[in-house]
């Protein structure tokens, strides 16, 4: 199903989903995947509250590519790819404890010592949705 809505809020998505759920009253998924959109995992969250939501891996790193590409951030070529080496690196493990290692040495690096921006955006943006993320794997216990 589609659906059009005048502007991206979650009440409004929320209510969307709800519409269609009437129509098909057992639509219960397990799963759903979506962008990078608070709107759109707050009203996954509303209409389904046991729904287990995965970030898309294609709009992940196209946006990961466009941040550090965007000369506003002050990242040489080189920064730019170890930065990105290490977010697929966090992003594709499995193990909490591997997670945690790898965060830390994010968190240890040139690039994120160096540049203000780095750590405004990775805490800000995808850090703080890492406990949602990675529930499923246990890290928040670590974390």
């Amino acid at each position: 199903a589609e659906f059009v809505i005048q502007s991206e809020a979650s009440e409004q998505i929320a209510e969307a989903l709800n519409i269609l759920r009437s129509w098909n009253t057992e639509w219960n998924p397990k799963y759903f995947m979506t962008d990078y959109s608070e709107a759109e995992y707050l009203a996954l969250k509303t209409a389904f509250s046991d729904i287990k939501i995965f970030l898309c891996d294609f709009h992940r790193e196209q946006a990961w590519e466009r941040w550090v590409k965007d000369s506003k951030h002050g990242l040489s070529k080189e920064e730019a790819q170890h930065l990105l080496h290490m977010l697929r690196t966090l992003a594709n493990e499995t193990q909490m404890c591997h997670f945690v290692s790898h965060l830390n040495a994010l968190k240890e690096s040139n690039v994120w010592i160096k540049h203000h921006s780095v750590r405004e955006w990775l805490n800000h943006t995808w850090l703080c949705i890492t406990i949602r993320l990675f529930i499923n794997q246990e890290v928040l216990q670590i974390l």
